[in-house]
C-alpha cells in the first residue's frame, strides 16, 4: 500500500509540482487548495505525511499544523510547511506550530522528497 501525502497550497503550480514529484518517487497524493480543506481532509483521510502553505486565505498552514498536532489520530502526523518568508522568527512560529521541517519557497523538490522519505523511514 503506498503511503498517502497531503499538500495543501492555494497555488496550484506548487500543487502540481509537488504532485508530480511525489508520485513518481511512489506516493499516493491527496492535493487541496486551502487550510480548511486540508483539516478535513486530514481528518477523514488519515495522511502518513502533510505538506501545508503557511500563507493559505482563511485558515493559515499554521492554524493546521496545530489543529493536527492537537488531534489525538494525528498527532504524531509529520507536518511540513512551505513560506515565501524565510525569515528565522517564520522558521520559529512553523516550529512553535508542532511543524517538523520549514522549506522556504522556491525550494527544490527533490530536496522535499529526500526529506519525506528519511521521515518516513523510505530511505
Amino acid at each position: 500500500m503506498k503511503k498517502r501525502i497531503l499538500i495543501a497550497d492555494d497555488e496550484s503550480h506548487i500543487r502540481r509540482i509537488l504532485q508530480f514529484n511525489l508520485e513518481r518517487a511512489g506516493y499516493e497524493v491527496l492535493a487541496v487548495e486551502d487550510g480548511q480543506a486540508a483539516l478535513e481532509t486530514a481528518l477523514t483521510e488519515r495522511p502518513h505525511l502533510v505538506i501545508l502553505d503557511v500563507s493559505m486565505p482563511g485558515m493559515t498552514g499554521l492554524d493546521v499544523c496545530r489543529k493536527l498536532k492537537t488531534a489525538d489520530a494525528l498527532a504524531s502526523t509529520p507536518v511540513f510547511l512551505l513560506t515565501a518568508r524565510g525569515q528565522e522568527s517564520d522558521e520559529q512560529a512553523g516550529h512553535a506550530a508542532g511543524a517538523d521541517r520549514f522549506f522556504t519557497k522556491p525550494f527544490s523538490p527533490k530536496e522535499i522528497v529526500r526529506e519525506l522519505r528519511n521521515t518516513l523511514g523510505d530511505t
